[in-house]
This record gives structure tokens, sequence and C-alpha cells, in this order.
């Protein structure tokens, strides 16, 4: 069997050292066959860097993906962590980047994107349209305080959307692969979100807990059987129903200074 651990949400910090090293060792303890971080490693870059080098004794195949976290601004401009700062930190500490390309362990193919959302979350009861929670960003979510590309939210998803799906396409029509795993940042499908009529603050927020056009994608692909997420901290398991059966969706319930980890295992096939 193939035994992949993931994990979310490491938000590095100074003051979560302890927890870190001994969750690090953790992971070591566990012995993966492949270790996927899923974003918000940690900020800044220099923090970022920090977390990855927990893992640098683990032997195993090492997977990571940014998180709107990852790419605040601060030292860096967002968009040279996107475009190139946060790729190069995980290359240099042993990572595949997985918003960039794919990885394969006998016939399972692994695909990820950090899944920036697009608003297509947002809690329809709300009386708003997408331009609203654009421009009101700040008041509910710091990425509207601290990243500062010049793109708007729905650009970015697009854009983000476009080079995931090549990626899990070009999985998908590969003989060799008979199972994929998809790794995102922000969950994909409503079932992940928690909505609390009433609570307009919570339903303001639900635009950016998710982004459910990236759901719709990935269901297309027959061969994705599990997914997993991070981002809201709130960690579950549900059954998604796709075209082709059900899709095992989970989301690591890692917290600040909390951190957690789901394994999963997968037949091992060489086809």
């Amino acid at each position: 069997m193939i035994r992949v651990l993931l994990s979310a949400d490491l938000h590095y910090h100074a003051r979560s050292m302890p927890a870190l090293e001994r969750f690090a060792q953790q992971i070591q303890r566990e012995r993966p066959d492949c270790l996927v971080l899923a974003g918000d490693i940690g900020h800044p870059l220099a923090s970022f860097q920090r977390a990855l080098s927990l893992f640098a004794g683990l032997s195993c195949p090492k997977l990571a993906l940014a998180g709107n976290h990852d790419v605040w601004s601060g030292d860096h401009d967002s968009q040279s962590l996107w475009d190139h700062l946060l790729e190069e930190a995980a290359c240099q500490a042993g990572f595949v980047w997985l918003d960039r390309e794919t990885f394969h362990l006998g016939s399972l193919g692994i695909c990820g994107t950090l899944g920036w959302y697009d608003y297509s979350a947002r809690d329809l009861s709300v009386p708003l349209v997408p331009y609203d929670y654009y421009i009101n960003k700040g008041m509910f979510n710091n990425d509207g305080n601290y990243v500062d590309w010049d793109v708007t939210d729905e650009e970015f998803a697009a854009q983000q959307l476009q080079a995931f799906a090549a990626r899990l396409d070009k999985l998908c029509r590969d003989p060799a692969i008979t199972q994929i795993l998809v790794a995102t940042h922000v969950p994909p499908f409503v079932e992940n979100l928690e909505r609390r009529p009433g609570d307009l603050a919570w339903s303001f927020g639900n635009a950016y807990f998710g982004n459910l056009t990236l759901g719709q994608a990935i269901v297309r692909c027959p061969k994705v059987t599990h997914v997993v997420s991070g981002h809201t901290h709130r960690g579950g398991v549900w059954s998604i129903a796709a075209p082709h059966g059900l899709v095992e969706s989970y989301v690591v319930g890692s917290d600040y200074g909390r951190p957690a980890y789901i394994v999963l295992e997968f037949p091992w096939i060489v086809v």
C-alpha cells in the first residue's frame, strides 16, 4: 500500500516552534511513502523556509503547494512570491511544487492547486453581488490587506483553474495512472463549508472559504477518488457525488499551534 500523509495550515511562527517540531517528529515516526503540505505553510518567506526545513530528515517524496497566507506581502510582494519565490524555496528544501507540476507513485497520480476563491462559495441567502465581496474584503479577510497583486480574485482564480485543469487532464489521460488524489488549499465543495444563517459576518466570510468552480472541474475527471484541502481549520470528511461515483473529500483540521494530519492509503499498482 501507498501511505500518503497530508497536512495544511502549519502557519509557522516562533511561538509555535515546539508544537511544529513535535509534529515533524511524529510524521517521521509515521514513515509515510509521501508527504503533502497543502498551503499556509509560513509567512513571511523566511518562515515558509523554516517550516519546510522541519521535514529535512524525511526521506520520502515531499510535495507542497501555496496557501493564501503564503502570498501575503511583506518582505516581498505577492506577485513575486507566487511567480517564483515560494517555488524556489520549496525546491531548495527538496519539495515538489504542486502548483506547477504533478507527481505519481506507482499508478497513483497527485495533482494540486492553491485554488484561490472566486466567490462561487458565497452564501446566496445574502443579497450581495461578487463585486461587494471584492471591495469589502479587507473588513472580513486579511487577504484584502496583505495580498497586493493587481488582478482581482476572480481573475486570479480563473488563471489558476486553467493551469490546474490542464495538469489534471494530462494525469487523467495517462494510461499508467489509475487513481488520482487532488490536494487543494481552498476547499472545492459546498459540503466542506459551514453555513450560519443569520450570522452576516460569517456568511460574508463564506465567499473566501471555498471555490466551487474548482470542485466542478475536479469531479469531471473520472480517476479522482480523493480530495484533501485546508484553509478553514475545520476538519471533516464528506462523500461527494460525482459522475463516476463517490469522491472522498477531507479538510485537515489544523489550527494555529495545533497542526494536524490525515493518512490515506492507496494500492501500489504498476501499470
